[in-house]
């Protein structure tokens, strides 16, 4: 395993660092494809505290975080056409479906105090471009709220865990862009900001069984369902962007009180 360990008086590893968007501190730095050929290697290489730095290209892979790591795409904060470039040009490709017997699995399954930052979560699951049109044409009237509220297999999925999910690009993936669930007994509060979720044959953000934290500042637009939709949760919603979904901007029900402001 190739680690850079801390050493915050060389020049050498500043520069590296100041170049992949991570300074150094306590922490280890594990850098993909250099060192590790997969991000999930480079996960399962590393100790809490680590920070992953994956560099720009497409990954055919799913993760699962490990417990207080951050993952990071390699970059600063330039803009590309829609979200951060670093984002745009560092892709996590789920595949599209999995083999029959794989079960459900996120395209990202976050992990407590785990960091998901800058990338594009695509192709998890499947996206039925003829469903959307079809819905879409009739504004969600022929729609079964069977599966609205359900966790599935999200793009990025937070489940029973507090974490950090910023700056990424979740589309056209067959279930909720990104996903949020609560626990029984523990208090669930994840930060999701500054995301794009766009084209997802779920929700574009989904907050769900007794989930709270903050979601602030993401644009959720064309999604099969709602923009942001809450189903028994509690989360702050504020400061997002949600248009042009099929079912609703913001969606509230089955006991959800979550507190909404400054959302348009």
């Amino acid at each position: 395993m190739k680690m850079l360990p801390p050493q915050p008086g060389t020049l050498a590893v500043l520069l590296a660092s100041a170049t992949l968007g991570v300074l150094p501190g306590r922490a280890g730095l594990l850098v993909v494809p250099d060192a590790h050929a997969t991000i999930q290697a480079a996960i399962d290489a590393a100790r809490p505290g680590d920070h992953v730095v994956v560099k720009a290209g497409t990954y055919r892979e799913r993760l699962r975080l490990k417990p207080g790591l951050t993952v990071r795409s390699a970059g600063g904060d330039d803009r590309g056409e829609r979200g951060l470039k670093r984002a745009e040009e560092t892709v996590i490709d789920g595949g599209g479906v999995l083999p029959e017997g794989a079960g459900a699995r996120p395209g990202v399954a976050m992990a407590e105090g785990a960091t998901l930052d800058g990338f594009t979560v695509t192709r998890v699951g499947r996206y039925d471009e003829e469903r959307w049109k079809k819905h879409h044409a009739t504004r969600g009237d022929e729609q079964h709220h069977e599966h609205i509220g359900g966790f599935g297999s999200p793009g990025i999925g937070a489940d029973g865990v507090n974490c950090t999910i910023v700056n990424n690009i979740v589309h056209h993936n067959g279930h909720t862009g990104i996903a949020l669930r609560g626990a029984e007994g523990k208090h669930i509060a994840p930060v999701v900001r500054s995301n794009i979720s766009c084209r997802n044959m779920g929700g574009g953000i989904g907050i769900m069984h007794g989930a709270s934290g903050v979601v602030s500042g993401n644009a959720c637009f064309e999604n099969f369902h709602a923009g942001i939709g809450h189903s028994g949760a509690s989360p702050l919603v504020e400061d997002n962007d949600c248009h042009g979904n099929i079912r609703a901007g913001i969606g509230i029900s089955e006991g959800a009180c979550p507190v909404v402001r400054r959302n348009k």
